[in-house]
C-alpha cells in the first residue's frame, strides 16, 4: 500500500518523512516552487511539509482565504497576478497544500498559467484525499453554480499522508467519510462499516477508495462515459452546496453529498430500478454514520434551477446517477422536477 499508477502521476501513500516527495524534487529540474495554501493549511501543515522538504526552503507561498468562497475568478486572477511578479517560468512548480479548494483552484490555475504547468496535490483533508485530488478535475465556481469553469489536467503526483487528518475537527472527516460511504454504494457489491479508531484499517479503506477512483479514471479519464458514476449524489449535491452559498449558510461538500446520495436512492427505489433490500441498506447505513439536516421546502424551486443548469446535464431535464443495485449504478438518467421535490420531501422526512 505504497504507490498507485494514474498514467503519468504517480499517488504515493507517504509516511511523515515524505520520501517519495523529497525523491521526486531532488530529481526534477524546475527554475522554481510556488506552494498554494489556506489560512488553516499555512498555520497548521506548511510548518510539517517545509521542516521535512528542504528543497522548499526557498518556496514562493500563496495563501487563499479559506473556504469555499475562495474558488472564484477573482481568486484565480490573484493567483496568476501573484505569478507574473515573481517572473515563474513555464519551467514552475505548484504545489497545492489543502483540502477540496485548494486542490481544485491550484489545478486550475496551473492548467492555465503560460497554457500549463506542472504540479502537485498534497491533500489535506479527508475529502481531498478520497476524492478532490485525484483525477485531475479542476474547477471555480461561478454565479452559484459548482465547478462550472474547469479543466481535466493531471497532476505530476498526489501525496497522501493520513496523519494530516490529526487537525482536523470531525464534521471535515464526516464530510470525506460520505465520499467513501459513496464509493462502496457505487463500486462495491456490499457496504461496510469503515473503522475510524483503528488507524491500519481505516488507512485500508482511504487506500481502497482512492484505487476504485484511479481504475475509473484510466478507463474514462475525460468523463464520457464510466467516470460519470463518481457524481452519485452530486446533483443534488452540487445544487445545494451552490445555493447555500448564495444565502451564506455553511455546508460542507460531503454534508450536501449525503442529501444527495439519499435522495437518489429513493428515486432509484421510487422507479423500481432498486430493491427494498438494498434501498434499506443503503438508507439504513447513511442515518446510522450522518447527521441529517432538514432542508426547507422554500428552496425547492430555486435548487431545481441551480440543478438545471448542471454541468453533468446533456438533455433538458438534470441528469442523475440512480442504482440498479449496490455496486451497479446507471448514469444519466433524467429526472423531473416532481421527482426530484418528492426525492427531497422523503430525505427531510428522515430527519425527524
Amino acid at each position: 500500500m505504497n504507490v498507485l499508477k494514474l498514467k503519468s502521476c504517480s499517488i504515493y501513500f507517504e509516511d511523515d518523512r515524505f520520501t517519495n516527495l523529497n525523491a521526486y524534487l531532488s530529481n526534477s529540474q524546475y527554475t522554481s516552487i510556488t506552494i498554494i495554501c489556506d489560512t488553516l493549511t499555512y498555520k497548521h501543515c506548511l510548518p510539517l511539509v517545509l521542516k521535512r522538504i528542504k528543497n522548499l526552503s526557498k518556496a514562493h507561498i500563496i495563501k487563499l482565504p479559506n473556504g469555499e468562497k475562495s474558488k472564484s475568478i477573482d481568486v484565480v486572477q490573484n493567483i496568476f497576478a501573484q505569478l507574473i511578479k515573481t517572473q515563474q517560468s513555464k519551467k514552475m512548480l505548484i504545489i497545492n497544500l489543502g483540502g477540496g479548494t485548494v486542490c481544485d483552484i491550484g489545478g486550475f490555475a496551473a492548467s492555465v498559467y503560460k497554457r500549463g504547468v506542472d504540479y502537485i496535490n498534497i491533500p489535506t483533508t479527508l475529502l481531498a484525499m478520497v476524492d478532490a485530488a485525484i483525477g485531475g478535475k479542476t474547477g471555480v465556481n461561478f454565479l452559484g453554480l459548482k465547478n462550472i469553469i474547469g479543466t481535466i489536467y493531471q497532476p505530476k503526483c498526489i501525496i497522501i499522508n493520513t496523519n494530516f487528518l490529526n487537525t482536523l475537527p470531525q464534521l471535515e472527516i464526516y464530510s470525506g467519510l460520505a465520499e467513501m460511504y459513496k464509493t462502496q454504494i457505487i463500486g462495491f457489491k456490499k457496504m461496510q462499516p469503515i473503522n475510524l479508531t483503528n488507524k491500519t484499517l481505516f488507512q485500508q479503506s482511504v487506500y481502497n477508495t482512492v484505487k476504485f477512483k484511479v481504475g475509473i479514471v484510466l478507463k474514462d479519464e475525460f468523463e464520457q462515459h464510466e467516470r460519470k458514476i463518481l457524481n452519485f449524489g452530486h446533483t443534488i449535491g452540487h445544487a445545494i452546496e451552490g445555493y447555500y452559498s448564495q444565502i451564506n449558510t455553511q455546508i460542507l461538500h460531503g454534508e450536501a453529498v449525503v442529501i444527495g446520495m439519499i435522495c437518489a436512492t429513493w428515486l432509484s427505489y421510487h422507479r423500481q430500478l432498486l430493491s427494498h433490500n438494498d434501498f434499506e441498506k443503503i438508507i439504513s447505513t447513511i442515518k446510522n454514520n450522518f447527521k441529517l439536516t432538514l432542508v426547507s421546502k422554500q428552496y425547492f424551486s430555486a435548487l431545481y434551477l441551480l440543478m438545471q443548469n448542471d454541468k453533468k446535464n446533456s438533455f433538458k431535464l438534470p441528469s442523475f446517477i440512480l442504482l440498479k443495485a449496490i455496486g451497479l449504478p446507471i448514469i444519466q438518467v433524467e429526472v423531473s422536477k416532481m421527482e426530484i421535490i418528492k426525492s427531497l420531501t422523503y430525505y427531510n422526512s428522515l430527519c425527524k
